[in-house]
């Protein structure tokens, strides 16, 4: 699952090299017919990105090991940041770089059911803990810690922090009456 322009020029040659151990490499883009971020119909979710030359690796989101965990498949993992500081070794995923050691990776895991039944268990646990509904109850229990009333108070300073700084100065007076006018209504 990547985007077409993030596709690792090795990833075809990846594919012969599995094809021959009898394992089938689907790539999906965002031009396939399959669900872009569900990955329960896969054994393996290959996680890799294209290093952009103006990006920073520490800014891209661990997106498809969590939806690996989610789905309770095993993660093979380049050593990027996100996925390292996320991920334990042959606990909840797997790392290698590049062709030739995802290759060994894929091989060792075809031949080592231990290891295999080990990854997609830690997997499926990883994955409760990043499910839709352990996320909304964490965020309600959030919630449920602050008073409703400064909440009220953080979301309405919010809001009208940003019309201030998007109005300009000359709206700046008129926000700032609303907001002491507001600071007044809402008991602390």
């Amino acid at each position: 699952k990547l985007f077409s322009q993030n596709m690792p020029s090795w990833l075809s040659q990846l594919s012969g090299h599995l094809a021959n151990d009898g394992v089938r490499l689907r790539i999906d883009t965002e031009a396939s017919e399959h669900s872009w971020g569900d990955f329960k119909d896969v054994d393996i979710a290959l996680c890799t990105q294209v290093a952009a030359a103006n990006s920073d690796p520490r800014r891209k989101p661990p997106t498809k090991l969590i939806n690996a965990w989610a789905a309770g498949v095993i993660p093979v993992c380049e050593r990027w940041p996100a996925y390292l500081e996320l991920a334990e070794a042959d606990r909840d995923a797997v790392f290698a770089d590049g062709p030739d050691e995802i290759l060994v990776v894929i091989r060792r895991l075809k031949q080592n059911p231990t290891l295999r039944a080990q990854l997609f268990m830690g997997s499926a646990q990883r994955g409760e803990g990043a499910s839709v509904a352990r996320v909304v109850r964490q965020w309600q229990e959030e919630f449920q810690n602050v008073p409703r009333l400064s909440r009220l108070r953080m979301a309405a300073e919010a809001c009208l922090s940003l019309l201030q700084q998007t109005l300009g100065p000359r709206w700046e007076a008129r926000v700032s009456g609303l907001i002491a006018r507001l600071g007044r209504a809402l008991p602390s």
